[in-house]
């Protein structure tokens, strides 16, 4: 997956005045808003977060409901302030929601989220939503299934063939560019400016992390956020083979390379998205001298 990083890329701004990516926050009880993909390793991040809950003696982790549709972006605001105001000191306030600019300085939270290869989140996520896992129950799933989407024992590879439009529509198929866009009516209807504005928006967020590269992401969580995530990459060390049982699909069809080439080209502007986050994060491991790309830390102790 590191072969084809470049070190140091001309095009990622993270040094800038302007960009937060990449700059560490030393502050205790900063509220946290991760920005939660599905299947990007979500419910593995939050029993993470009890842990470190008990350890830096912040509020517990708050769940906001879903809201990854085209939603009114000023009702999402009302929502999630809402959530924010409620939550204790220093909580990581978590759930399936677009970005939404905070600017007054009381209420300016710390942006994270993580991402993955967006045809393996799609394909995790068609499956769970139709097997489950041990969490999560397959008949409470299949409730919640539309009847114009792919049935329950439909694979992949039926759902691409018969053109079922959790396959093919652009919400479905882009969720990274939309999600990181917001909730401007152009987001979910123009690709090129999903794609430009989500890019833009990433200088909001401290770091996007990899869930190909989960131990490596809670380090840099570690080094960036360290009054929050101090010690979260042993505690999911320990626990890792049971966070990944837990949350294991409990049925998964591997697809055929016809499929995987037609859901690729459809997610395109998600992968364009997708490669330009992980060039950059691997970017931002490197100057904290984490990763392929490791530079001596500029961070030696905390200037506070």
């Amino acid at each position: 997956m590191k072969d084809d990083i470049m070190c140091r890329n001309e095009n990622d701004h993270s040094n800038s005045d302007a960009s937060l990516n990449g700059k560490p926050v030393y502050e205790k009880n900063k509220t946290v808003l991760f920005l939660s993909m599905p299947k990007c390793g979500t419910r593995t991040f939050v029993w993470t977060a009890f842990s470190l809950q008990q350890i830096h003696y912040f509020g517990p982790p708050v769940n906001v409901e879903y809201m990854l549709g085209n939603n009114e972006e000023d009702k999402v605001k009302n929502q999630l302030l809402s959530y924010i105001r409620g939550a204790s000191p220093g909580a990581i306030v978590h759930g399936h929601y677009r970005y939404i600019p905070f600017y007054r300085p009381e209420r300016k939270p710390v942006y994270m989220s993580m991402i993955r290869d967006p045809v393996g989140r799609f394909e995790s996520f068609f499956y769970f939503m139709r097997h489950g896992d041990q969490d999560m129950s397959r008949e409470k799933l299949l409730a919640s299934l539309a009847k114009h989407r792919a049935g329950p024992d439909e694979t992949l590879d039926d759902c691409v063939e018969k053109n079922r439009s959790d396959c093919s529509d652009f919400l479905n198929m882009n969720m990274y560019v939309t999600s990181f866009c917001g909730y401007r009516l152009k987001c979910s209807q123009d690709p090129e400016y999903a794609f430009k504005r989500a890019k833009r928006n990433i200088e909001k967020f401290i770091v996007v992390g990899l869930v190909e590269d989960y131990d490596l992401t809670l380090r840099v969580f570690e080094k960036l956020l360290p009054a929050t995530f101090g010690e979260a990459a042993k505690i999911y060390s320990d626990a890792k083979a049971r966070f990944l049982a837990r949350s294991k699909t409990s049925y998964k069809k591997a697809s055929s390379p016809s499929t995987y080439a037609v859901l690729k080209e459809r997610m395109k502007y998600d992968y364009m998205f997708y490669e330009y986050v992980k060039q950059r994060f691997y970017n931002v491991a490197g100057r904290l001298g984490l990763g392929p790309c490791a530079e001596p830390s500029r961070i030696t102790h905390d200037p506070t």
